[in-house]
Order: structure tokens, then sequence, then C-alpha cells
């Protein structure tokens, strides 16, 4: 009996000092808690803004509200804000660090403290805490790295830090969206190029870039490095002058426009005049006159045989490792066997490497003076009896191209493409060329 009491009291012990160590510990954290909170100029982060009236030291004025999961800026000029710009700023300002108050019987006039007439200021709408909070920034105190703040219509001077001071020389450039298009290329189905004595329309197929009306390849590589580098364009300068006043601007007549067609919008950018490097737009959707770098306007400089696809073919000469040779009267197979090429039967002697490769490069290098229609089928029916076919293949036989040359009846060469589905005309000498270089190939290398 006197055995089990001595249990009962050790572990009564134990849940009390358990308790007391629990209630310490409670009482310790909050403690700290509010000595950490004692230093906050306000008790809450940015996550819990809702929107803001921002005032910067030159006296302008921006809002902004929060919209979805980024910023809408609302005055000056509705646009979207500057995700990750607002976000840096809030997060320096919010909950933000004070030191003690300067004593009240050292605050003889704001005034001293740069209060009165503050340097910036900010409005504050915390609507999960149903509070607004006015917050402004002053004079940096003269010893250290701080500043002067004051909270709502208090006269209690704080101490802050110099970075919260720092922080409010932003405008409206800084906190608005810079990105001059905000679209997906993968979602651009046409593009349509406008300037004096030129009018091209350019429409995707899924695969292919083609020049409406004829039904051209166009030059893909050409159009989409255009638009990769426009979609990511930053925006300069955004001029105070608007849309309406854009004649200033170099953007009246004569018209350059640029009008590009997505799946779910339509998108008219203007291009004006050229200053220092840059060039003034307007587009669809934003209603000032903006600067982007000049080299975006080097589109109007593109012609007709910038735009068509005229390369022949786009292989790669390194990747070739079969041709196939078909004329009226011969046919060969060239192999590459350990980077010495064959005819035929590997026991075969070495061909001219180098003459083989010459015909490679003239291949890749070879243009259509002028394109014709499209095929309707594919192999072209109008090259069934042609002169010349090379059809290239890589290693493990899959096809590259073929590439086929047919005489025409006024003396003239055309050529097609089965990988590019072209055909056009070519130089007329441009077939006998081929043939004497396979004379040449024979020859021992």
């Amino acid at each position: 009996m006197k055995f089990r009491s001595t249990v009962f009291l050790v572990l009564l012990l134990a849940i009390i000092i358990s308790y007391f160590f629990l209630f310490d510990q409670k009482q310790l954290r909050h403690q700290q808690w509010q000595r950490v909170a004692s230093r906050q100029v306000l008790p809450y982060g940015p996550a819990e803004v809702d929107s803001v009236v921002f005032t910067n030291p030159q006296g302008d004025v921006i809002h902004w509200r929060r919209q979805g999961e980024g910023w809408l800026i609302t005055f000056p000029t509705v646009t979207a804000g500057s995700s990750p710009t607002i976000d840096a700023f809030l997060t320096q300002i919010l909950p933000g660090k004070k030191t003690t108050p300067i004593p009240d019987v050292d605050v003889k006039s704001l005034a001293d403290f740069g209060l009165q007439d503050p340097f910036a200021g900010l409005i504050i709408y915390n609507g999960t805490r149903g509070r607004v909070d006015t917050l402004y920034i002053g004079d940096k105190t003269p010893v250290g790295d701080n500043c002067y703040i004051r909270l709502g219509s208090s006269r209690e001077v704080l101490v802050s830090r110099e970075m919260t001071r720092n922080m409010m020389n932003k405008s409206l450039y800084h906190m608005r969206d810079k990105n001059f298009l905000r679209i997906d290329t993968r979602l651009i189905k046409e593009l349509r190029i406008s300037r004096p004595r030129l009018e091209v329309s350019l429409g995707w197929d899924g695969v292919e870039w083609i020049t409406t009306g004829n039904g051209f390849l166009a030059d893909k590589l050409l159009i989409e490095k255009y638009l990769t580098a426009l979609v990511d364009a930053i925006v300069y300068r955004f001029s105070e002058q608007y849309t309406d006043q854009a004649g200033d601007y170099g953007l009246g007549r004569p018209r350059r426009e640029l009008t590009i067609i997505t799946v779910t919008d339509k998108i008219l950018i203007s291009f004006g005049r050229v200053d220092n490097n840059f060039v003034y737009v307007t587009r669809t959707g934003i209603d000032h006159v903006m600067s982007i770098k000049a080299e975006f306007q080097e589109i109007f400089n593109w012609t007709i045989k910038d735009i068509e696809q005229r390369s022949i073919s786009l292989f790669r000469p390194g990747e070739v490792s079969q041709i196939d040779y078909q004329s009226a009267d011969t046919t060969l197979h060239l192999t590459l066997l350990d980077k010495t090429w064959k005819s035929g039967d590997p026991r075969d002697p070495e061909l001219s490497t180098y003459q083989v490769n010459d015909l490679l490069r003239l291949l890749r290098g070879l243009k259509y003076n002028r394109l014709i229609s499209r095929p309707d089928t594919y192999p072209d029916r109008r090259f069934e009896n042609y002169d010349l076919r090379l059809t290239l293949k890589k290693e493990s036989g899959e096809l590259l191209d073929a590439i086929t040359f047919k005489r025409t009846a006024d003396g003239g060469v055309v050529a097609s493409s089965l990988e590019l589905r072209t055909a056009g005309e070519v130089t007329a000498d441009m077939l006998s060329e081929i043939f004497h270089i396979f004379s040449l190939i024979g020859s021992s290398g």
C-alpha cells in the first residue's frame, strides 16, 4: 500500500512539473511573439494586402489592387501590374521594422522629421482584418541607416530602416507590367504585315507557315525567331501621350502595321519613328505610346523573297550517311562508312569524300529563283519524268529529303523537295554542275 502511494505521488509530481513547464514555455513563446510584434511597423504581411494607394517623392499617385494571382493598376491608368516588383516592394515594407519611438517631448514639430510634408506615403487596405493603415515616410536619420516614419494621424514618430524610404523611389514605370506582349507563340494563327507597297498575310497550318493567297511555304525559322523575340520584348518607356496623339511619334502615315491573330485575340501593333535605337509603337489594349527596341521594326524590311522559303532543302549535311543518285541512265548508292564514302559494296574503292561533301554543301545552299505552286500530291506528279533525283538518308535509313530536278521545254530547270513539299525554278546550269560533281566523285579520294 505504501508503494502504491509513492508511485501515485511521483506521477502527480511529474504531471505538475510538466504542466508548469508547458505553461512557462507558452508564456515564453508569447513573450517572444510580443517582442517581435512590438518591433513591427504593422501587424501583418503582404499576403493580407488587398489594395494600395502609393505616393512617391515626386507626388505621383498610383493605385493598385489584387487581381487573381497578380496585381492590377487602376490609377493613373488601367493596366497590369508587375507582380514581381509589387510583391518585392510589399515584402520590404510589411510588416516592417521599427525601433523605440521618439519620445513625445522631443517631437515639437513633425516638420523636424520630414513628416509634416512627407517624403512619400502609403495607404494600405487589409480586408482580412477590416482595417486601413496609412504610412508616412519622412527624412533619413542623422546617424545610422534609418528613417523617420509615422502611422496615420498619430503624432508618434517612429524610426525604421532606410530601406523603407528607398523603396518609395518608384514610379508607374516600375510598378506596371513591362512585357510588351503576353501571348503564347503557339497560339498565333495568322500574321499580317502592312507597309507602303507591301501587304503580306501568313497563316499557320499546324506544321508550317504558309503565305495566304498563293499557298507558298514561308520561312518558318525567320518568322518564329522574330515572334519569339517580340513576345519577350520589354517596354523601355511609356509616353505620357495617348494614342490619339500618336502622330507626334511618327505613327500616322505612312502606316507600318503588324497584326497578330491568335486563337482568341487580334492585336494590332503600329510602328512609328526611331529615336536612339528605340522605336515608338502602339498596340491594342494599351492606350499610351511606348518605346521598344528598334530591331523589331526590321520585319518591315522583309521582302517577298525573304519571307518565302526559297531554300530547296533544310537537311544537315552532317546527318547524311546515304545518297541515292538516280538519273535517266545511272543509278548509284553511296554509303558513308568510317568517315569515307563508298559506292554499293563496301569492298569497292573509296570515293572522293571531298567531292561528296562538296555536293552536299551545294544542295544545302540551293535556293529557288522563283517558287511555283505547291503540289497537290506527294511525290509531285509534275516531276514523274525527272532528269535527276537525289535521295538523302540518315545512317538508320530514315529519309532526310528527296530532291528532284527536271528540265523544262524552254530550257530551264525546276526542282522540288519532298520533305518541304515545295517546288520552283532554279538556275539553268545547276543540273549540269551536279552532273559534273558526280563525274568527279568516282575518282579516288
